[in-house]
């Protein structure tokens, strides 16, 4: 589908929503698209600050989720927490592109790959449903180097489900290299708090995004045996 035809079919109102679409200015493959929507102004207070004011309590204001969808790499991206209004969302885009949309979720060998390849530090491993836990936790400094991590890596691999690491991409800023954790069983991507500004750039997320969907489209059997041999 065009990129002119995603704007056409996204513009307008839509459930809860508002729906704004364009263009990006700086991709031809891609489509901005904002999805407004109206909150309590009471409940906002209450949620954020833990007080009550009872004036508000009839009041709206509107809150926004922007999403990226991409014709060329075939990806819609949300960029919100995964919760009851994310899922709206991609039930709308369902609906207006007629097709399914799945979770970007990766295997064990590709979060291998990413470590090898695309990582800077490694600082969090996370192994689901093994040594009778539900989750069993390895955290630490450059994890990668470690070979403890690598021999439970070697023995379970099939059950590494999240990793925490700081990617190796380029950056707006120089020597502001945080940390993002990848959630393969959602398939979610969370950014480490900073100190310099909010909102991580675009610039610096579509490379991450990117580096999942080679993965997800490219890699292929011979790639999983590349996992080098550790004593």
């Amino acid at each position: 589908m065009k990129i002119e035809e995603v704007v056409r079919k996204f513009n307008g109102k839509k459930d809860i929503f508002e729906i704004k679409a364009k263009k990006s200015n700086f991709n031809s493959h891609e489509a901005i698209i904002e999805f407004e929507y109206e909150v309590n102004l009471e409940e906002e207070i209450k949620k954020r600050f833990g007080i009550e004011i009872k004036e508000l309590k009839n009041l709206k204001t509107k809150r926004r989720v922007i999403a990226f969808l991409n014709n060329f790499t075939k990806t819609f991206e949300v960029y919100r927490g995964f919760d009851y209004l994310c899922k709206k969302i991609v039930e709308i885009a369902e609906e207006l592109l007629g097709q399914n949309l799945f979770p970007l979720k990766l295997d064990g060998f590709s979060l291998v790959k990413i470590i090898r390849k695309f990582s800077i530090e490694t600082k969090q491993l996370m192994f689901k449903n093994i040594d009778g836990f539900f989750w069993k936790v390895i955290r630490g400094k450059s994890l990668e180097k470690n070979e403890i991590a690598w021999k439970e890596i070697f023995r379970n691999v099939n059950s590494l489900r999240v990793i925490s690491f700081r990617p190796k991409i380029r950056f707006l800023k120089d020597g502001t290299k945080y940390q993002i954790t990848y959630n393969a069983e959602k398939g979610t991507l969370k950014f480490s708090s900073m100190e310099d500004f909010r909102y991580r750039p675009r610039y610096e997320i579509r490379q991450i995004v990117f580096i999942l969907n080679y993965l997800n489209s490219f890699l292929n059997k011979t790639l999983k045996y590349e996992i080098p041999e550790r004593s």
